[in-house]
């Protein structure tokens, strides 16, 4: 009852946090004041829409490079470079330019996308190379994780997609259960028919596997691509896996894929 709840986005280029939710202060008693809507009194009634920090600059763009202006989703960019940045890649301008500044001239292309809502505050609704290709439609994984994680026995969620022989792209899932929380064949039919109900059965996952712990880096990142290579069996080309905040969480995977097999 004493914690204040902010959340925050940026990456490792940008150098700092670029978008964010101040908390509400914490007073006494342990409640925050909840007072103002987040402009100009540094209080965020709900913690969970962000707001540019003071100097930053981020625009919305469509599919074609078009601005996005007012309510409407698409690409996070940012209209101004800023001190905290990172000028180059070692060794590698050409792929620095190209990634991020090339696809919007004049703009900083963070790859994320995002929504803004009529108060001018930010969701991030994940990476744009993390949409799945699937026969019947295209979808983000975070759309299908978002609604597994609407399930009140999930406290985390991973969605990949993998190739199928003869039946295209297929989506896997990896759930981590709330604590306490009784995971079999039963939740697993009611997380596939949340996806049905909202999205239509080509994004129901063919399979959802539970886990104690999902693999992320240091910095909180979900590592889907190791995911989606255990989903493919390709277990012995996992990638570099230094990163991790704990490797062994890939090996307790690999452990369970190979128990599914047998």
């Amino acid at each position: 009852g004493r914690c204040a709840v902010g959340d925050t986005w940026w990456q490792a280029e940008t150098g700092g946090i670029v978008v964010g939710s101040p908390p509400a202060p914490v007073t006494d008693d342990g409640s925050g004041d909840g007072a103002g809507d987040g402009a100009g009194d540094g209080a965020e009634e709900n913690p969970g829409p962000m707001r540019a920090l003071d100097g930053l600059v981020p625009e919305l763009v469509d599919a074609a490079g078009e601005t996005v202006t007012g309510t409407g989703s698409g690409e996070l960019v940012l209209d101004a470079t800023w001190p905290g940045q990172a000028a180059t890649l070692w060794n590698d301008h050409e792929r620095y330019v190209r990634t991020y500044l090339e696809r919007h001239p004049g703009r900083w292309a963070t790859g994320d996308g995002a929504r803004r809502d009529e108060a001018g505050r930010w969701r991030l609704t994940g990476r744009l190379d993390d949409v799945l290709e699937l026969p019947g439609g295209r979808v983000g994984a975070a759309e299908i994780e978002a609604l597994l994680m609407g399930h009140p026995d999930v406290a985390e969620a991973a969605v990949v997609g993998r190739e199928a022989p003869g039946r295209g792209a297929l989506v896997e899932a990896w759930v981590r259960p709330v604590h306490d929380a009784a995971t079999g064949e039963a939740l697993g039919a009611a997380l596939k028919e949340r996806v049905r109900e909202a999205l239509g059965e080509f994004a129901v996952p063919e399979g959802v596997r539970f886990a104690e712990r999902l693999p992320k880096t240091r910095s909180g990142k979900l590592m889907r691509r190791m995911l989606k290579r255990i989903a493919e069996r390709e277990l012995d080309d996992l990638g570099d896996t230094s990163t991790l905040a704990d490797p062994s969480i890939v090996d307790a995977l690999v452990a369970d894929e190979l128990a599914r097999d047998a």
